[in-house]
Order: C-alpha cells, then structure tokens, then sequence
C-alpha cells in the first residue's frame, strides 16, 4: 500500500509540474523505489535481527534458493514477452492508429484478475502450509472452490466486455479506441484461460513446483510470438491475442494441468495425522511450561 501510494504521489506530482514523459516516469518510478527503501530500513531498525550477516551466510542454502527461484525467473521473463511484446507487433504490422484500440481493451480485460491480485497473496502461504503438512483434503477442496470461483467470475466478465465493451469503451476512451468484435471475443477468451492458468500457478508457486512451468511459459512466449506475427498479418490484431491463446493452449495449460493434477495426489492424509498430532503435542508442551 506505501508503495502504491508513492507511485501514485509522484505521478501527481509530475502531472501537476508538467514535467516530461522521462521525467514523469522517474518520479513515478523513484517514489515507488524510495518507500521500498524506506520500508526495508524501518524494518531493520525496529528489527534488527532481520539484518543480513556475513557470518550467517550459506553457500547451499544461497544455491537451494537460487534453484527454486529459477522457476519464478522464467516465469517472469516470459510474462514480458507476451505482455509487452503485443503492442509493438500490432504497431508494426498494423500501424500506430492500431495499437490504441488493442491496448485499452487490454487494460480494461486486466480488471479481472483485480480479485485475483488480492485473494491470491493470502491463499498463497496457506497452500504452503497446508501442503507441509499433507493436508490433501482442504488443499483439493479449496483449489476446486478457487477454479469455480475464477471461472464463473472471468466468464462473466467476458460476457459483459463483448456485449457491453463498445460503448464502454467508447465514452471511456473515444471513438479510436473502440475495438472490433472479433478482438472483444478474443480478449474475453484470454480473460478466462489466464484466470484458470493463474489459480494453478498459485498452487504450484505455493508447493515448489515452478521450475518446468517456468520453461514452458519460456516455450509458450516463443510460440506466442512467432504465432503473434503470423496471424496478424491474416486477421488483424485480434490475432496477436490469438496467438498468445494458442500458444499457451498448445505449450502450458495441458502440462501445466497435469503437474497440479499430480501435486493433489501426491500429499498423504497419514503424514497429516502424523504431523497434525507432533504439532499439537508441541504447542501443549509449550503451554505447559
């Protein structure tokens, strides 16, 4: 929240200074970076036994993080491919007038995962938890639950972006920035496959498993743009988001299905127990004394 209030405080700023576009995202951008700072040093001073020491620094532990943190890097460098990499592929092939429809349709399809972002950061550790202890009944219950809640949630803003999107987006933006019908579809189509695709990248977050979902979403930005380029040239811009559709129906979303699929199975209700019970009779134990 202290860094989204900062970016927002130097946006403002800018704005009213009339400052430059450099200037304007420097200040965006520094204000944001300065209440990370500000953060991390009011944390070390309230705590300071969260301060990073050489002496408690373990070249295995730096690899085992290393390792699991790969997975998230190619996760990270394939969401820019495919995020950024569509408005300079409809600007090129199709012209600058092009890439204003297709990008504010993009940001309006983006408030759909707004309850994503919120839920997701808290379901997050208690995947983890859960997982840790073998706790396969709640983590299989609460997963369905997420699915059903995210498709039935994207679905339905899918359904209103393509009925309602043009006049929206008309009297939001104006009338160069209405999109065609056939781009609404695709963007409503994408809306749900990324919402279901999101809620099993928050389990596999959770449990560890990111790596080989890291190099498929590595693969999956290639094809996207490659395809991205060839259906452009075809159908428009409706088939960049088509592309990235493919891409990741061919590439991500059957493995990536069958990892949860696997990762549901594989806890052990009698772990559970087991560890249920250590857990209790440690918390008494603690209470006891």
């Amino acid at each position: 929240a202290l860094g989204t209030t900062g970016n927002l405080a130097g946006l403002l700023i800018g704005v009213a200074l009339r400052v430059s576009m450099p200037w304007l995202f420097l200040m965006s951008a520094g204000c944001l970076t300065l209440c990370h700072v500000g953060s991390l040093a009011a944390l070390w001073w309230c705590k300071p036994w969260l301060r990073p020491r050489r002496t408690q620094f373990a070249l295995s532990a730096a690899r085992e993080l290393l390792g699991s943190g790969s997975g998230f890097l190619f996760l990270q460098i394939a969401g820019a491919v495919v995020f950024s990499s569509d408005n300079v592929v409809v600007g090129h092939y199709l012209g600058a007038s092009q890439v204003t429809p297709y990008s504010v349709t993009w940001r309006l399809v983006g408030f759909t995962a707004v309850l994503q972002a919120l839920v997701f950061p808290a379901l997050w550790p208690a995947y983890a938890e859960a997982h840790a202890l073998g706790d396969l009944a709640w983590t299989r219950r609460t997963f369905r639950l997420m699915m059903r809640v995210t498709l039935a949630l994207n679905f339905g803003c899918a359904v209103m972006l393509v009925v309602f999107g043009k006049p929206l987006i008309r009297w939001w933006a104006g009338e160069a920035a209405v999109p065609s019908t056939m781009l609404l579809v695709a963007m409503g189509s994408w809306a749900v496959i990324s919402g279901c695709m999101t809620a099993e990248s928050c389990l596999l977050a959770a449990v560890g498993r990111t790596r080989l979902q890291g190099v498929l979403s590595i693969v999956a930005a290639a094809v996207n743009l490659a395809l991205s380029i060839i259906l452009v040239q075809r159908i428009g811009a409706a088939g960049v988001i088509g592309g990235t559709i493919l891409s990741y129906v061919l590439v991500l979303v059957v493995p990536q299905s069958l990892i949860v699929r696997n990762v549901l199975r594989e806890s052990d209700p009698v772990a559970f127990e087991t560890t249920r019970q250590a857990v209790t009779g440690s918390q008494l134990q603690a209470i006891s004394q």
